[in-house]
């Protein structure tokens, strides 16, 4: 972390999700935190799509693989895009 803020941000976060699982029933502690991880695997598709799908940045994790491996950028963005989505799939058929 750069900054207090982030520094403080983190530690607030913590707490108040240390709380919420200590309070909350645990079927809603579960309940939160697939909503939580649900939004950040969206949030690794979206990205993964912006960094190799939408645009082509040399600095993406797809682009180093590439260079070391051989295996295109492209290739290596829709492995990580096709996981992301099955884990998804995963959590919502488990919360169904």
């Amino acid at each position: 972390m750069r900054t207090w803020f982030g520094f403080v941000y983190t530690l607030v976060a913590g707490l108040v999700l240390l709380i919420v699982a200590l309070k909350l029933r645990p079927a809603a502690s579960e309940w939160l935190l697939a909503a939580i991880g649900s939004m950040s695997m969206l949030y690794a598709v979206a990205d993964i799509a912006s960094d190799v799908i939408f645009r082509h940045s040399e600095a993406s994790d797809a682009a180093v693989l590439a260079r070391l491996t051989g295996v295109p950028a492209l290739v290596w963005g829709l492995v990580w895009i096709g996981v992301s989505l099955g884990v998804l799939a995963a959590v919502v058929r488990k919360l169904s």
